[in-house]
Protein backbone atom coordinates (compact mmCIF):
# COMPACT_ATOMS: atom_id res chain seq x y z
CA UNK A 1 0.00 0.00 0.00
CA UNK A 2 1.31 2.97 -1.30
CA UNK A 3 0.70 6.74 0.68
CA UNK A 4 1.17 9.98 0.32
CA UNK A 5 1.74 12.99 3.52
CA UNK A 6 0.05 16.19 2.57
CA UNK A 7 2.83 18.16 4.29
CA UNK A 8 3.11 21.56 2.52
CA UNK A 9 6.14 21.97 0.57
CA UNK A 10 8.83 23.83 2.50
CA UNK A 11 12.85 24.89 1.94
CA UNK A 12 15.62 23.77 3.64
CA UNK A 13 16.15 27.04 5.76
CA UNK A 14 12.40 26.58 6.83
CA UNK A 15 12.98 22.73 7.85
CA UNK A 16 16.42 23.91 9.48
CA UNK A 17 14.22 26.34 11.52
CA UNK A 18 11.30 23.97 12.14
CA UNK A 19 13.44 21.58 13.43
CA UNK A 20 15.76 23.65 16.01
CA UNK A 21 11.96 24.18 17.55
CA UNK A 22 11.01 21.18 17.42
CA UNK A 23 14.28 19.76 18.99
CA UNK A 24 14.02 22.73 21.66
CA UNK A 25 10.32 21.47 22.56
CA UNK A 26 11.24 17.79 22.09
CA UNK A 27 14.67 18.73 24.85
CA UNK A 28 12.90 20.10 27.07
CA UNK A 29 9.67 17.70 27.47
CA UNK A 30 12.50 14.45 27.38
CA UNK A 31 11.75 13.23 30.77
CA UNK A 32 13.23 10.33 29.99
CA UNK A 33 17.05 11.45 30.42
CA UNK A 34 16.65 12.08 34.37
CA UNK A 35 13.76 10.07 35.00
CA UNK A 36 13.49 6.31 36.72
CA UNK A 37 13.26 4.57 33.52
CA UNK A 38 15.69 1.97 32.70
CA UNK A 39 17.55 2.15 29.26
CA UNK A 40 19.46 -1.24 28.49
CA UNK A 41 23.52 -0.95 28.70
CA UNK A 42 24.58 1.33 25.96
CA UNK A 43 21.36 2.38 24.56
CA UNK A 44 20.76 6.15 24.44
CA UNK A 45 17.37 7.68 23.19
CA UNK A 46 17.46 10.59 21.42
CA UNK A 47 14.42 12.92 19.06
CA UNK A 48 14.46 12.55 15.50
CA UNK A 49 14.64 15.49 12.72
CA UNK A 50 12.76 14.84 9.96
CA UNK A 51 14.73 16.90 7.64
CA UNK A 52 17.70 14.69 8.42
CA UNK A 53 15.88 11.32 8.68
CA UNK A 54 18.13 9.39 6.13
CA UNK A 55 19.10 5.69 4.74
CA UNK A 56 19.80 4.06 8.11
CA UNK A 57 16.38 4.70 9.38
CA UNK A 58 14.54 3.74 5.97
CA UNK A 59 16.96 0.43 6.76
CA UNK A 60 15.64 -0.08 9.85
CA UNK A 61 11.70 0.35 8.86
CA UNK A 62 12.51 -2.42 6.06
CA UNK A 63 14.21 -4.47 8.37
CA UNK A 64 11.01 -4.44 11.13
CA UNK A 65 8.37 -4.16 8.08
CA UNK A 66 9.41 -5.90 5.05
CA UNK A 67 8.24 -4.74 1.73
CA UNK A 68 5.61 -2.00 3.37
CA UNK A 69 7.21 0.90 3.37
CA UNK A 70 8.77 1.34 0.29
CA UNK A 71 11.81 3.17 1.01
CA UNK A 72 9.92 6.07 2.90
CA UNK A 73 10.08 7.18 6.60
CA UNK A 74 6.55 6.59 7.26
CA UNK A 75 3.39 4.19 6.17
CA UNK A 76 0.79 6.28 6.35
CA UNK A 77 2.07 9.71 6.98
CA UNK A 78 4.61 11.52 9.17
CA UNK A 79 4.16 11.12 12.77
CA UNK A 80 4.32 14.56 14.82
CA UNK A 81 7.77 13.19 16.27
CA UNK A 82 9.80 10.18 16.45
CA UNK A 83 11.95 9.25 19.05
CA UNK A 84 15.54 6.76 18.01
CA UNK A 85 17.53 4.39 19.98
CA UNK A 86 20.87 4.18 19.24
CA UNK A 87 23.88 1.54 20.26
CA UNK A 88 26.59 4.42 20.05
CA UNK A 89 25.90 5.82 16.64
CA UNK A 90 24.20 2.78 15.50
CA UNK A 91 20.12 3.20 15.24
CA UNK A 92 18.95 0.35 16.94
CA UNK A 93 14.95 1.17 16.81
CA UNK A 94 12.71 4.08 16.91
CA UNK A 95 8.78 5.11 17.76
CA UNK A 96 6.30 7.52 16.30
CA UNK A 97 4.35 9.90 18.58
CA UNK A 98 1.13 11.34 17.28
CA UNK A 99 -0.15 13.98 19.08
CA UNK A 100 -4.62 13.93 18.35
CA UNK A 101 -7.93 15.01 19.74
CA UNK A 102 -10.16 12.01 18.59
CA UNK A 103 -13.80 11.68 20.04
CA UNK A 104 -15.28 8.27 21.99
CA UNK A 105 -19.29 8.18 22.16
CA UNK A 106 -18.73 12.04 20.75
CA UNK A 107 -16.68 12.53 23.55
CA UNK A 108 -13.33 14.30 23.05
CA UNK A 109 -10.28 12.86 24.73
CA UNK A 110 -6.25 13.87 23.72
CA UNK A 111 -4.50 10.65 23.05
CA UNK A 112 -0.94 10.05 22.33
CA UNK A 113 -0.66 7.17 19.51
CA UNK A 114 2.36 4.81 19.19
CA UNK A 115 3.57 4.21 15.78
CA UNK A 116 5.64 2.04 14.17
CA UNK A 117 7.53 0.61 17.53
CA UNK A 118 10.38 -1.22 16.06
CA UNK A 119 13.94 -2.95 16.88
CA UNK A 120 15.82 -4.37 14.45
CA UNK A 121 15.93 -7.96 14.64
CA UNK A 122 18.94 -8.83 15.84
CA UNK A 123 19.13 -6.76 18.71
CA UNK A 124 15.52 -7.30 20.08
CA UNK A 125 15.16 -8.78 23.17
CA UNK A 126 17.04 -6.60 25.05
CA UNK A 127 14.57 -4.44 26.50
CA UNK A 128 15.14 -1.41 23.61
CA UNK A 129 11.40 -1.76 22.53
CA UNK A 130 10.37 -1.24 26.11
CA UNK A 131 12.41 1.68 26.81
CA UNK A 132 11.08 3.22 23.54
CA UNK A 133 7.40 2.94 24.90
CA UNK A 134 8.70 3.81 28.29
CA UNK A 135 9.87 7.16 26.53
CA UNK A 136 6.82 7.81 24.66
CA UNK A 137 4.52 7.72 27.22
CA UNK A 138 6.93 10.41 29.28
CA UNK A 139 6.24 12.47 26.46
CA UNK A 140 2.47 12.44 26.62
CA UNK A 141 1.87 15.16 29.18
CA UNK A 142 -1.56 15.60 29.98
CA UNK A 143 -3.02 13.20 27.36
CA UNK A 144 -5.75 11.01 28.61
CA UNK A 145 -4.43 7.97 27.01
CA UNK A 146 -1.74 5.92 25.06
CA UNK A 147 -3.05 3.89 21.92
CA UNK A 148 -1.69 1.87 19.27
CA UNK A 149 -2.65 -0.71 16.50
CA UNK A 150 -1.19 -4.39 17.03
CA UNK A 151 -0.85 -7.56 15.37
CA UNK A 152 0.66 -9.08 18.28
CA UNK A 153 0.05 -7.61 22.05
CA UNK A 154 2.32 -9.07 24.19
CA UNK A 155 4.83 -6.17 24.72
CA UNK A 156 1.95 -3.74 25.05
CA UNK A 157 -0.12 -5.71 27.43
CA UNK A 158 3.06 -6.46 29.56
CA UNK A 159 2.85 -2.27 30.01
CA UNK A 160 -0.61 -1.98 30.87
CA UNK A 161 -2.17 -1.49 27.54
CA UNK A 162 -5.78 -3.43 27.26
CA UNK A 163 -7.51 -4.42 24.16
CA UNK A 164 -11.03 -2.36 23.54
CA UNK A 165 -14.06 -4.10 22.68
CA UNK A 166 -16.21 -3.07 21.05
CA UNK A 167 -13.58 -0.93 18.61
CA UNK A 168 -16.49 0.71 16.06
CA UNK A 169 -13.66 2.57 14.67
CA UNK A 170 -13.61 5.86 11.77
CA UNK A 171 -10.81 7.28 10.12
CA UNK A 172 -9.81 8.80 6.92
CA UNK A 173 -8.62 6.28 4.30
CA UNK A 174 -5.36 7.25 2.40
CA UNK A 175 -4.30 4.42 -0.36
CA UNK A 176 -1.85 4.38 -3.31
CA UNK A 177 -0.71 7.98 -2.56
CA UNK A 178 -4.63 9.25 -2.07
CA UNK A 179 -6.85 10.31 0.24
CA UNK A 180 -9.75 8.23 -0.68
CA UNK A 181 -12.81 7.83 1.65
CA UNK A 182 -13.65 7.66 5.51
CA UNK A 183 -13.63 3.71 6.76
CA UNK A 184 -15.68 2.55 9.62
CA UNK A 185 -14.87 -0.65 10.75
CA UNK A 186 -14.39 -2.40 14.33
CA UNK A 187 -10.75 -2.90 15.11
CA UNK A 188 -11.60 -5.28 18.05
CA UNK A 189 -8.45 -7.29 18.48
CA UNK A 190 -5.60 -4.50 17.39
CA UNK A 191 -6.85 -1.69 18.97
CA UNK A 192 -5.10 -1.15 22.39
CA UNK A 193 -5.07 1.66 25.06
CA UNK A 194 -3.57 2.40 27.60
CA UNK A 195 -4.89 5.11 30.65
CA UNK A 196 -2.70 7.88 31.15
CA UNK A 197 -4.92 10.09 33.92
CA UNK A 198 -7.62 8.93 35.91
CA UNK A 199 -10.21 7.93 33.64
CA UNK A 200 -11.26 4.34 32.00
CA UNK A 201 -11.79 4.17 28.31
CA UNK A 202 -15.18 5.34 27.70
CA UNK A 203 -17.91 2.93 25.77
CA UNK A 204 -19.21 4.38 22.36
CA UNK A 205 -17.70 4.63 18.78
CA UNK A 206 -14.34 6.05 18.04
CA UNK A 207 -13.77 8.70 15.19
CA UNK A 208 -9.45 8.86 14.92
CA UNK A 209 -10.50 12.20 13.20
CA UNK A 210 -7.77 11.75 10.76
CA UNK A 211 -5.99 8.62 9.20
CA UNK A 212 -4.95 5.60 11.53
CA UNK A 213 -2.08 4.75 12.51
Amino acid sequence: MRTVSNRPKVGSADLAAVDDQNEAVLNRSMLFENSLSQLPFGITIRPSKFSKEGTELAALLEAAFPDTFEGRHFYKQRPHSRLLAFDEDILVGQVGLELRAITIGGQHFEILGIIDLCVLPERRSKGIASALLNAAEERAGDRDFSILFADDPELYSKHGYEHISPAVTRWFAIENLRSHSVIERDMSGVLMAKPLGIGRWPRGDIDLLGYLF
